[in-house]
């Protein structure tokens, strides 16, 4: 197991914020890999569970409902490959992930509020849709690994990839047609 170093920003005394480095094992930065990976699907999971919910009863409603059983799937998938990489999840990255969503429903809920509900589902979209491209990399990079890592190497990441493209399209399609009631 190699060591290699990490720059990371630590906070002095003084409130400088200065660069360190620390010496991380290849292990150690898998876990943080997949680990904030979780932590980026535990916030996708919370948006899109909040997001149907305001849309219930529309086309809106039922894909994210949808979707967000997808996302369930997929991070079950990423949980399970964890697992047989005897990575165990941080269970403060996954707060982390909680945090980060309801934090960004301070800006959604103020839209809500002053009548730009389309506005917020096309901002909530667009967030869903980054979230999916770094699942889509997230895919990628460990078909890349499972060359090398036979723990893993009999996962289809292609077909993982495939579901994240695809759900990218759709989610895209959904996007551009609130395009209109949110910006015209």
């Amino acid at each position: 197991m190699r060591a290699s170093p990490v720059a990371i920003a630590a906070l002095t005394c003084s409130g400088a914020v200065r660069s360190i480095e620390i010496l991380m094992t290849s292990s150690e930065q898998l876990a943080t890999y997949l680990n904030d990976h979780v932590a980026g699907s535990t916030a996708a999971r919370d948006l899109l569970q909040r997001s149907a919910e305001k849309a219930a009863g529309t086309a809106l409603g039922e894909f994210l409902t949808s979707l967000l059983e997808e996302i369930e799937t997929d991070r079950s998938e990423l949980q399970s490959i964890m697992r047989r990489l005897d990575v165990g999840e941080r269970s403060l990255k996954q707060a982390a992930g909680s945090v980060m969503e309801r934090l960004s429903r301070f800006k959604f809920e103020t839209f809500d509020e002053d009548g730009g509900a389309a506005l917020n589902r096309l901002l909530e979209l667009e967030s869903v849709l980054m979230g999916i491209e770094g699942k889509a990399a997230l895919w990628g990079t460990l078909k890349v690994l499972a060359s090398t890592e036979p723990r893993i190497a009999d996962v289809d990441f292609d077909r993982l990839g495939d579901r994240a493209r695809k759900q990218q399209e759709a989610v895209e399609r959904h996007r551009l047609a609130l395009v209109p009631d949110a910006l015209v």
